[in-house]
């Protein structure tokens, strides 16, 4: 069945409304939600968002796919990120205000896996972070968290891992899995098998066996020294890497699916496509990363949702964010809700980033609003107000006044609202302007 399944060629996605899309997924039979958040995942390098290369050539290849164009992350890296995921709220409220900083941070919001658990469902962590365990509350209140240093942190490992545990469930009871690989965060180094498809290993500036700071430190002193046609190139090769890198990610969802599939599970389980933020290759000249912008090849993240009896469909124009994805898939599958879900698409999906220069004052550096076309971002360290369209310039390099963009004014005072309420809510943080 899996095998059919996958070589099948996918019938054109048609444009659907959330309502639709709600309705049929709360008619279907799931009982068990398998989520994958793949770290440092950039939505445009994927087939579903008009990637360039087929990074996902048999899950991409299913039916049964329900796609968000407008997907965003309420931060550029991964702690806050994955806490609004778990406590369905943004930045400001769950309290994980840490960056750029190795000091522990602590969610302060209650996280959906402790009222799963005492709902008799049960819930797995998968994660390939370590920094994770280490320096947030996270991991805490899942019947079965699984990270540390020394253990394995890509995709198809994590997957077995996931698989094993549910092995282990009693047959029939209810189950959400949280997984995290890590495949396309750095060091960048795909799978021995995937390894040149696209890429030169030789016109890298590292090895891909070196270490995380060493291949760091050579590509910054590569770019360092680049002039313009050699930015572009080294541009390319890193794309090239890290889009090999995302076919280990293919390989996971694979493993996944037919895991599910050969333990009669796979017509019971949600499987769903996302990520924590994105990553930046030189798009800001010399710059590489994430962590320090909300750029939208940082926030703009994947959303896709798989089950076999599913329409394939996309949402065009809906913004959504990721505290968003938990309390609708609790409502689909009949979770108990620590807060209630949108029903519907947000007008704009916000996402914010925090620093920490040291420990008593933090200072915001930026806020935004993205609607469907429109990004409007207010630097708190500058005081600018800038807008971007995202229609005419996807890759937002063009900064514009809001009034010039169609749609950016509307924009522009409810992210005043959401700068005011930061400060509101933590008297701590300073914004330019406000």
């Amino acid at each position: 069945m899996l095998l059919l399944l996958s070589a099948c060629a996918p019938d054109p996605a048609a444009d659907t409304t959330f309502t639709s899309l709600d309705a049929e997924l709360s008619a279907l039979p799931i009982r068990n939600v398998v989520v994958v958040q793949c770290d440092t995942l950039r939505a445009d390098r994927l087939p579903f968002y008009g990637g360039p290369r087929d990074t996902l050539p048999v899950a991409g290849a299913w039916q049964g796919w329900a796609v968000w164009e407008n997907a965003y992350s309420t931060a550029p890296w991964t702690f806050p990120s994955v806490a609004s995921l778990l406590t369905g709220v943004d930045v400001a409220e769950h309290g994980l205000l840490v960056a750029r900083s190795w000091m522990p941070g602590v969610v302060v919001a209650p996280m959906w896996q402790a009222g799963l658990g005492a709902a008799g469902v049960h819930t797995g962590y998968f994660n390939g972070n370590n920094a994770l365990q280490l320096l947030t509350n996270l991991p805490d209140g899942w019947e079965r968290a699984e990270m540390g240093e020394g253990l394995p942190d890509d995709g198809v490992s994590l997957a077995a891992s996931a698989l094993r545990w549910v092995d282990g469930l009693p047959p029939g009871e209810p189950f959400f899995a949280l997984i995290q690989p890590m495949d396309a965060h750095a060091p960048w180094s795909p799978r021995p098998e995937h390894l040149g498809t696209w890429s030169d290993p030789a016109s890298l500036p590292f090895r891909v066996t070196d270490s995380f700071s060493a291949q760091q430190a050579a590509l910054q002193a590569a770019a360092d020294a680049a002039d313009a046609a050699q930015m572009v190139a080294l541009r390319e090769s890193m794309l090239a890497i890290y889009d090999e890198e995302i076919l280990g990610l293919d390989a996971a969802l694979v493993d996944i699916a037919a895991g599910l599939w050969s333990r009669g599970l796979l017509d019971q389980t949600l499987i769903v496509l996302t990520a924590d933020h994105g990553e930046s290759f030189f798009e800001v000249p010399a710059t590489f990363g994430h962590g320090y912008s909300v750029r939208q090849e940082l926030i703009h993240i994947p959303l896709a949702i798989y089950h076999p009896a599913l329409r394939p469909q996309r949402l065009a124009g809906c913004p959504i964010s990721n505290m968003d994805l938990l309390p609708l898939i609790g409502s689909w599958v009949g979770w108990p809700a620590p807060v209630p879900p949108i029903r519907g698409c947000r007008a704009a999906a916000p996402a914010s980033l925090y620093t920490l220069p040291d420990e008593q004052t933090v200072t915001l550096d930026g806020v935004s609003l993205a609607g469907a076309s429109v990004r409007v971002e207010i630097d708190c360290v500058s005081g600018a107000v800038t807008a971007f369209d995202l229609r005419a310039d996807p890759a937002a390099l063009t900064a514009l006044r809001p009034e010039e963009v169609d749609g950016g004014a509307e924009l522009l005072q409810p992210l005043q609202d959401r700068v005011r309420d930061i400060l509101a809510r933590r008297p701590e943080v300073t914004c330019r302007g406000f």
